[in-house]
Formats: C-alpha cells, structure tokens, sequence
C-alpha cells in the first residue's frame, strides 16, 4: 500500500483525497488522461504522483497542501503537463526526476513549500536535451529556506518567466545540468539570485531581473556559461564569476559591488555598472577582459595590473546632494520672511493698542 494521496493511473475529477493511504491502483503505462479539481492534503508522502511510464498526461487545476513529502511528482513519465496547480506546505512543491521527458511545468503558484520546483537526476544528456524539460509561468514564493527552482543532475532544462520570491537561491543550475537556459525570470528577496555550479557546462542566461539579493545577484561558476542582458539591483555583489565566463549587456544598480572576478576570465562587453565601492573587482586568480562598458563607482576597476583598455567608460559618481545644507537655507529664509513680515504688521497693530476708543473721554 502506498502512502500518496494520489497514485495516478486513471483520470479522475473533483476528488478530496486526504487518508493518508491511496485508494488507487499503482500506475502502470496509464496514458493520454487527465487529473483535475482535486484536494489532496495530509498525506504520509506526497499528494499526486505519476510513475512507471505514465505519459501524454495532464494534471490541471488541482490543490495539494501539507503532505509530509512533495505536492505533486513526476517520476519516470514523459511528456506530462503540470499547469494552473495550487501547491503549499510540503517538502517540496513539485518535482520531476528519473526518465521522465518533455515535462511541462506552468502557470502553478507555490506558496510556502520548503523547496519549489526540482528537477533532479534526469536520463542521458542526449535524450534529456532532445525532449527538454520547460518550467515556465509559475509563481513561487518561499520561506527564505532552500531553493526556488533547483535543477540538479537533470540537462536541458529550461526556466523561462517565472516570478520566485524568498528563497536561499532564485534558481540553482548544479551536477550534470549542462545546456540549460536560463530566461525572463523575476527573482526578489533571495540570499543568491541565480547560482550556476561548477559542474554545469554551457548554461545560458538571459534577461533575468534579480532584485535585492542580500550576498550575490548571479554566482557563475560552471565554465562556458553566457549571461546575456541580465539586471542585477540591491545586490552586495551583483556579479561572481569563478569560472571562464561571457557576460554582455549586464545592468548593474544599487549595490555595493558590480562583478567580482574570484578565479577564471570573463569576458565582459556593453556592461552598464553603477554600484557605490567597486566596479569591477579582479582577484589575482582572475582575468578580465573589457569591452565597451560603462561603469561608474568609486573605484571602477580593482586589482594589481588590471586596467580598462580604450573604448570603455570609467567614472566615479556624482556627490551625494547636501539635503542637509539645503534644508538649513531654507529655514533660514522661511525664518527671515516671517520676522520681515511680522515688523511690517507691527507698527499698525501698535497704534489699534494705544489709541483712545472712539467717544470716550480721558477721565483725567
């Protein structure tokens, strides 16, 4: 007997499934159905699972809170849609692991799951890039504990505009998870936006928003990885590098450091930095190389050696404005016009004080 609330091998509609113990047979190369409307909450595991070949399914529209496991998974099944799902409180929100192809996982909200959406040990490279994995559309909201969107030995994947708020990592790309991709997602409130591990060749960034990660906006430290037009803001480092890097057209704001080049080469071109200490930090196990880049901090260019080559633009950022001094002059003026104001009324008040009113004789 197995203890997730839903077993998948039928399609089913409308069902409240919450025993702890499922009522359906183990799934066995169910096909071409569908699982919507139901409530799977309280199970031992997970609350819908899909196994053992069941593939060209749809799971829609469905609620699984507070399961000891994980909301929904699917396990050695391709081609599944996992789309408009409500899933909250469990270990993790939604996962796809072993052989399973083609999973498509979108437009669901997760909600308070320890980890959102994980993508883990997945078939050979050839065949898992052949029938890509997409994670698309979901709004993932955590509890600044574990990963938003974790692909963990699984290539090919795809992440593409998601919204992810309040986790230790936006997304995580690590183990053999090489030639994702990386795109149009929002990530706010994490410790790390996006983290590429040193294990994940070739990964592709592009067009991701990273606001207020409170350490690193992108950490790149799988060799070959490309970030493409990527924003990082409020960021204490926006940009890690560990690795043989490209990065074009990066926009940096508001933090205290814009690319920190720990080990490797980057090569950086048509970069927009604007950060309060360093613009670029090289380590002496770093290499840069500048191309026509802006960057404006204090100090634009870091590290024994290194300087900008021509092309690029490097300045140092404006004073702060003296609020303080302007709002001292502005009282000392609001102060002398009232005082001017105050001599010019206090002649004809004076004589309305002192003279006689009218009719009335001195009684001396």
């Amino acid at each position: 007997m197995r203890r997730s609330g839903c077993y998948f091998c039928v399609a089913r509609s409308g069902t409240t499934i919450f025993t702890g113990w499922t009522r359906i047979p183990p799934a066995a190369s169910c096909v071409d159905s569908v699982l919507s409307g139901n409530r799977s909450f309280g199970n031992r595991l997970n609350g819908i699972m899909m196994d053992a070949r069941s593939d060209r399914n749809l799971i829609v529209d469905n609620q699984a809170w507070s399961n000891d496991g994980d909301g929904i998974v699917v396990q050695n099944s391709s081609a599944v849609t996992v789309r408009g799902n409500l899933v909250s409180g469990n270990r993790v929100g939604m996962r796809v692991t072993g052989d399973s192809l083609a999973t498509t996982i979108d437009a669901n909200r997760l909600v308070g799951n320890g980890r959102g959406i994980e993508i883990c040990d997945g078939p050979a490279v050839a065949r898992a890039v052949a029938r890509p994995t997409m994670v698309s559309g979901n709004d993932v909201v955590g509890e600044r504990t574990g990963d938003g969107i974790a692909v963990k030995n699984f290539a090919g994947v795809r992440v593409a505009g998601n919204k992810v708020t309040r986790y230790l990592n936006g997304v995580l790309l690590a183990g053999r998870s090489g030639r994702a991709q990386v795109s149009s997602n929002q990530l706010s409130g994490q410790v790390r936006g996006i983290e590429v591990d040193p294990q994940v060749i070739g990964a592709r960034l592009g067009r991701n928003v990273v606001e207020s990660a409170s350490e690193r906006g992108l950490v790149l430290a799988g060799p070959g990885t490309v970030s493409t037009a990527d924003t990082v803001t409020g960021s204490d480092i926006a940009v890690d590098v560990r690795s043989t890097v490209t990065i074009g057209e990066v926009r940096v704001r508001d933090g205290r450091r814009g690319i920190n080049i720990f080990s490797g080469t980057a090569t950086v071109s048509a970069a927009d930095i604007s950060v309060s200490e360093y613009g670029v930090n090289v380590e002496p196990a770093g290499v840069l190389n500048l191309q026509r880049s802006t960057i404006v901090a204090a100090r634009p260019i870091v590290g024994a050696g290194v300087a900008a080559p021509p092309g690029n633009r490097l300045g140092n950022p404006p004073p702060p404005f003296p609020w303080l001094a302007l709002a001292g002059v502005l009282f000392i003026l609001t102060a002398l016009v009232l005082h001017l104001a105050h001599r010019r009324r206090a002649p004809a008040c004076h004589a309305r004080a002192t003279a006689a009113p009218t009719g009335v004789r001195n009684a001396w």
